[in-house]
């Protein structure tokens, strides 16, 4: 019983000092309408290049802003979890050194590992290393099915993203590495499995070793991790969230903690389709409601609210 308990609300300031939260305390006069009043919304902080790359990496700082690249923008929460970040930043600075695009992704299951993969892919086209924003995603038990070669002018300049990659067998590994060969340049290869998983494909295979040397693993993610991601994911579709819905979904997100052993980036990200869906539905009927009394000024649309999350 004590396991599936909902933890009482988080206090305001220590969630804000928790998850670096920037309060919208934009309000609506009272004068315009006394009974309405916008409620507080939230904005994440973004940090800019400088404050994420250590000295150590000076030249992937003059990459990024040669190129007006933000490493927040393209990868978003993953640059907020200091463990993951740093492991990016190496892996993207190898990049830049090495001019090798082939990158290892491993952790477990829903840990959102082809999410990061697709961040990889905008990174590599922004940053102009592969001049498609192409991606092939394909996995890894349907991969070996498929003739790689014959297809290989499809997938130049292309970001190959192979799940569950430990599946691959080395017919299909080698034939991987005539494409990367070929079109190294123009091509890059992102394997993304368990760590157990990818160990055992790479065992005993020097030159598989030698070319997918680029290696990011993805930690069984903390309560701050899962707000992170579902505020990103609110934000990409283009929909702010007020304070109180944002602590009554971290009161929902313990639960899902408790109640899942493995990570659960899945299950919340169709939890928060649902919650925008509804959302949604109620910023249509107030539409139509405001449409009629013309008073436009005192409605918010495209906000998650208190009510819009399961008590």
């Amino acid at each position: 019983a004590e396991i599936h308990r909902l933890l009482k609300e988080t206090d305001l300031n220590e969630l804000a000092a928790t998850m670096e939260l920037i309060e919208d305390t934009e309000a609506m006069p009272d004068q315009l309408h006394p009974t309405t009043k916008k409620q507080k919304k939230i904005n994440l902080k973004v940090l800019s290049n400088e404050q994420l790359i250590g000295e150590e990496e000076e030249e992937l700082l003059l990459q990024l802003t040669r190129n007006q690249v933000s490493l927040f923008d393209v990868f978003g929460n993953f640059m907020r979890m200091e463990v993951v970040r740093k492991q990016l930043v190496r892996s993207m600075d190898q990049i830049l050194t090495q001019r090798s695009k082939n990158v290892i992704l491993t952790g477990e299951s829903q840990s959102g590992k082809t999410r990061l993969a697709k961040c990889y892919a905008k990174w590599l086209h922004r940053m102009k290393l592969i001049s498609s924003t192409k991606i092939a995603l394909i996995d890894g038990e349907k991969i070996n099915h498929m003739n790689l070669l014959s297809k290989k002018e499809q997938l130049k300049d292309c970001a190959i993203i192979i799940e569950n990659a430990g599946m691959v067998t080395k017919e299909t590994m080698k034939s991987l590495l005539e494409l990367s060969n070929l079109y190294q340049n123009n091509i890059a290869i992102i394997l993304e499995d368990t760590r157990e998983k990818i160990n055992h494909l790479l065992r005993g295979n020097s030159q598989l070793n030698s070319i997918f040397n680029n290696r990011v693993h993805l930690h069984k993610y903390t309560l701050e991790d899962y707000m992170g991601f579902a505020y990103d994911y609110i934000t990409e579709h283009d929909y702010e969230i007020e304070m109180e819905a944002f602590i009554a979904l971290q009161n929902e997100f313990s639960v899902f903690m408790h109640e899942k052993r493995e990570n659960a980036l899945q299950a919340i990200f169709s939890y928060l389709d649902g919650i925008i869906q509804k959302s949604e539905k109620r910023s249509t009927e107030q539409l139509k409601e405001v449409s009629q009394s013309g008073r436009f000024d005192d409605t918010e649309l495209m906000v998650v609210k208190r009510e819009d999350v399961k008590s």
